[in-house]
């Protein structure tokens, strides 16, 4: 494993705290939700998965990938690049990430331009979805 390998690995390390303090308990929280299920399965409609990119623009970290499913929601990092095709990309610095766990923050670092939603009008649709599913309720 050479010097950027380890770097890589080391802030993908980032992503699992993520993972396993707050994003693995949220979506279960939501799937456990009768309304948040049925949002996700409309979000869906009549494709088995959806997925969300978050990729870190202030790293050289791998994205993180969250696939949406009808019953169930996977977390991974893709260290294959450029990864799946996704519904909804969004490219921010760690902190904005950190910092946006309202929808009022989100939109702040938005305008700040921390946070960068390639694909916000061609997919509105899909973010209206994703918004709702972490932001309201």
């Amino acid at each position: 494993m050479g010097m950027r390998e380890a770097c890589k690995a080391n802030l993908n390390l980032f992503w699992d705290s993520v993972r396993q303090d707050y994003l693995e308990d949220f979506l279960a929280a939501a799937y456990a939700k009768p309304w948040k299920r049925k949002l996700i399965r409309r979000w869906l409609k009549h494709r088995p998965r959806r997925c969300l990119v978050i990729k870190q623009s202030d790293f050289n970290a791998d994205p993180l990938v969250i696939e949406f499913g009808p019953e169930s929601f996977v977390i991974q990092v893709c260290e294959d690049e450029p990864g799946p095709r996704a519904e909804v990309e969004i490219i921010a610095t760690h902190l904005s990430l950190i910092a946006s766990y309202t929808l009022s923050w989100f939109l702040l670092n938005w305008l700040a331009r921390s946070i960068h939603l390639p694909r916000l009008f061609k997919n509105l649709r899909d973010h209206f979805y994703a918004a709702a599913i972490f932001f309201i309720g």
